[in-house]
């Protein structure tokens, strides 16, 4: 993934902004932050700031886990411009309207 970000930020405008939906997972009981490490993953890769947007929890209905880890699933914001406030005001509307589609 590493490499995905490297490229994606060659290819990108400075105005760019990428949308990944990615969910955490915890296999065995081991808790990996997805949401997180990419985020990091594509700082260091050159992109200004991330955020996370949770759109739902996962893994709620089930009884049988093997962990007690609260998961969840949502899109993943990363920023190369200074405007990541914007993304908390519009949340879901941010992406479905003109101005979103602006810095895609």
């Amino acid at each position: 993934m590493a490499k995905v970000w490297i490229a994606l930020r060659r290819v990108t405008s400075p105005n760019a902004l990428v949308c990944f939906v990615v969910g955490d997972s915890a296999p065995y009981g081991v808790h990996v932050p997805v949401d997180r490490w990419l985020g990091e993953l594509a700082v260091a890769a050159g992109f200004k700031s991330y955020t996370f947007e949770k759109t739902r929890d996962r893994n709620v209905k089930w009884k049988n886990r093997k962990h007690n880890v609260p998961l969840h699933e949502g899109r993943l914001w990363i920023v190369n411009f200074g405007i990541l406030w914007v993304f908390r005001d519009f949340g879901d509307k941010f992406c479905n309207n003109r101005f979103g589609k602006r810095f895609v």
